[in-house]
């Protein structure tokens, strides 16, 4: 899956945090497994280590994941994600 980078996208990064992001709420990548490598990231996306690093970070940041040294990217459980989809459930509500 190649990502837009045309111009009036959103950003790269951007655009794999919304993938990621999706397919952790969805079941995709299941609580306490690991996400594909940088690398395999990457060569899905056709996008650079940098983006995915950002992309990886917002996901931190979001609390959906964790980087452990050693053992990989984890997902992280599911009751920090429902929290997150009620703030993005209100800030969608908030936007009509």
């Amino acid at each position: 899956m190649k990502l837009q980078s045309q111009s009036g996208e959103k950003p790269l990064w951007s655009q794999l945090y919304d993938v990621l992001e999706s397919r952790i709420l969805n079941g995709v990548y299941k609580e306490g497994e690991v996400l594909p490598s940088e690398m395999s990231l990457m060569e899905e996306f056709g996008v650079s280590r940098v983006t995915v690093r950002q992309a990886m970070d917002k996901l931190i940041h979001s609390k959906l994941i964790s980087r452990k040294r050693g053992k990989g990217t984890i997902v992280l459980k599911k009751k920090v994600q429902w929290k997150l989809c009620f703030n993005l459930l209100l800030m969608v509500l908030k936007k009509k």
